[in-house]
């Protein structure tokens, strides 16, 4: 992977550090409860990549969670930065917080998931479409 065709990212210590080549197989915005709740905010941005297209540094460092019976989610156990999704829903994938990457990403969000979750608090005024999902033990 040379500088144009690949994305640098890390917790927030910088004890797990990963790279994802690009292109990126898409990029959504969830509002599903458990992505609210694991990280504390109003929505989570994912870019979805192959997981040939992922490569990691700094492994000692990652712990995962099983969310639920479908999904497991990685963070740093040093600081907790919450970084990785992974799912039998989408298998040969990995999804990583757009917040985590350096620099821009080849795919902007194309949408809004799990919309029918989404907190009232918080206004979302773009275009994007806005799709209802599953329960959020699915999602």
């Amino acid at each position: 992977m040379n500088a144009e065709n690949r994305a640098l990212g890390s917790c927030y210590c910088g004890s797990v550090k990963f790279v994802i080549a690009l292109p990126a197989k898409g990029c959504v915005h969830c509002h599903c409860l458990n992505c609210r709740r694991a990280h504390g905010a109003a929505l989570v941005t994912w870019v979805a990549v192959t997981i040939e297209s992922f490569q990691i540094a700094g492994r000692e460092h990652l712990k995962w969670f099983q969310s639920n019976v479908h999904s497991r989610r990685g963070f740093c156990t040093n600081c907790g930065t919450q970084m990785l999704y992974m799912s039998t829903n989408f298998p040969g994938d990995v999804h990583v917080t757009r917040a985590s990457l350096l620099g821009t990403v080849d795919v902007p969000a194309k949408a809004h998931l799990h919309f029918d979750q989404h907190v009232d608090w918080f206004p979302f005024e773009d275009k994007l479409p806005r799709l209802k999902g599953a329960d959020p033990v699915e999602s």
